[in-house]
């Protein structure tokens, strides 16, 4: 008990001493060490209580209530296997020296870890890589080949190493400017299920800031005056080491940590690109050149390096404006969408109205050459049967005008109203009118006619 008292206060102690000088928090180790007097307290609470419900007669020794199984776990252990022989014979009657499946296996004991080491030692050089998985062998230090995934043997350990990677694994990493812990520049977006909301820091919405964009201050122009505009962009590189043995070896050899040093040429070249345009420009330039043109730069980096990380896309979630002026561009482009709409609809108006006095005229123009060929066509044929009578009249002489006349007289005559007076009738200074009735064939044919 008293070793374990002193066990206690000793790590208390330590617990203090790195608190004080180094600043760690090691309150786990103070409540672990706690347990221990907690366990012997639990475990004389139980001595005591079996000791009130145990009958003194039927005890075959009293029960010791102040001794603790627990702290007897702290006593100094049997420095050799004589001892442990002597104490196991004592306390429980057992002669280990005339068990001879102990002394055989006491025998042959440094004989069979000896052979587990060598088995163990010699299994080291046995490698088996998943699907997902390859590696280059080392020999000696020096890397000798690419092993595919499948089960491969070589040299045990030191003599021969195997370096494991991927193989064929996409990542995606942010490229991020943002001011914030280290740990959270560039790391990668949460991942959500396909029928969960949609979070809060996904929002795609210009007036909320995302945690994953870089602000750029760039150049920019107004009325032919120059000065400076900040946008916000959030780019994200999906990457892989290359399928061949050479990409597999650049990724062992010439770089320690991919992610930083993707993210370093990354940031650079997109920080360059967005550099050398202008806010117009970016907004109206489809996502998809701005992407590409940051991906062909990156992978040109990349590749002097002799990194062997292939750039498989470029993913530009938004290039936008800041959140600030998210309200005034809306209004910008909702005006100039206006004036859009506002030219199409009048130049629409103007097609119309052009349309229909084109048809009118047109309309017009037809009827005045139908209305002239129908007047021609007369004319015609009014010529032709002037020209008809004239013949007529010289084969004929004075009767065919006289018919003539006739035919015509008859023709009108046929829906007049006539007033007939006989100049016979008249006597004196009055006149008679006659009021018979004849018809056109009878007036047609009277000499005299008032």
């Amino acid at each position: 008990m008293l070793r374990a008292l002193l066990i206690v206060t000793l790590a208390g102690a330590a617990c203090a001493a790195l608190d004080a000088w180094q600043a760690v928090d090691a309150r786990w180790l103070a409540i672990l060490i706690a347990l221990l007097p907690a366990a012997m307290a639990c475990e004389f609470l139980l001595r005591v209580m079996a000791s009130w419900f145990t009958p003194p007669e039927v005890r075959a020794r009293p029960l010791a209530t102040a001794s603790s199984t627990i702290a007897h776990c702290l006593t100094r252990p049997y420095a050799t296997p004589a001892e442990l022989g002597e104490a196991l014979h004592r306390r429980y009657g057992i002669d280990l020296r005339q068990n001879w499946v102990i002394s055989s296996t006491v025998r042959l004991l440094p004989g069979a870890c000896v052979g587990f080491v060598a088995a163990a030692w010699f299994l080291s050089g046995v490698s088996v890589l998943q699907p997902d998985q390859r590696a280059v062998y080392e020999r000696f230090g020096a890397p000798v080949t690419v092993w595919q995934p499948g089960l491969h043997v070589g040299l045990p350990w030191p003599f021969g190493r195997t370096r494991v990677l991927e193989n064929g694994a996409v990542h995606q990493i942010v490229i991020s400017a943002v001011s914030g812990d280290a740990g959270d520049t560039g790391a990668a977006a949460p991942l959500v299920a396909a029928d969960a909301r949609t979070p809060e820091q996904l929002d795609r919405m210009w007036d909320v800031a995302h945690p994953w964009e870089t602000a750029q201050v760039i150049a920019g122009g107004k009325a032919h005056q120059q000065n400076f505009e900040v946008v916000n962009a959030d780019v994200r590189i999906d990457y892989r080491i290359g399928q061949n043995d050479a990409a597999a070896r650049a990724s062992q050899y010439r770089f320690t940590d991919a992610p930083s040093l993707i993210r370093s040429i990354a940031s650079r070249e997109v920080l360059r690109y967005l550099a050398s345009h202008t806010l117009d420009v970016l907004v109206e330039t489809r996502q998809t050149v701005i992407a590409d043109a940051i991906r062909q730069a990156v992978a040109r980096q990349l590749d002097a390096l002799g990194s062997g990380i292939e750039v498989l896309a470029v993913v530009i979630e938004s290039v936008h404006p800041p959140a600030g002026a998210s309200a005034a561009w809306h209004n910008v482009q909702a005006s100039q969408i206006r004036a859009v709409a506002s030219v199409a609809q009048a130049r629409g108006l103007a097609a119309k109205v052009v349309g229909s006095a084109h048809e009118s005229a047109t309309t017009g123009i037809d009827a005045a050459s139908a209305s002239a060929a129908e007047t021609l066509s007369a004319a015609r044929a009014r010529q032709i049967s002037f020209a008809a009578d004239i013949a007529a009249q010289s084969a004929g002489g004075q009767a065919f005008p006289f018919e003539y006349y006739l035919h015509a007289l008859q023709k009108g005559l046929q829906s007049a109203n006539l007033t007939v007076i006989d100049d016979r009738l008249v006597g004196g200074s009055r006149a008679t009118i006659d009021l018979r009735a004849y018809n056109a064939g009878d007036a047609a044919g009277a000499k005299r006619l008032y």
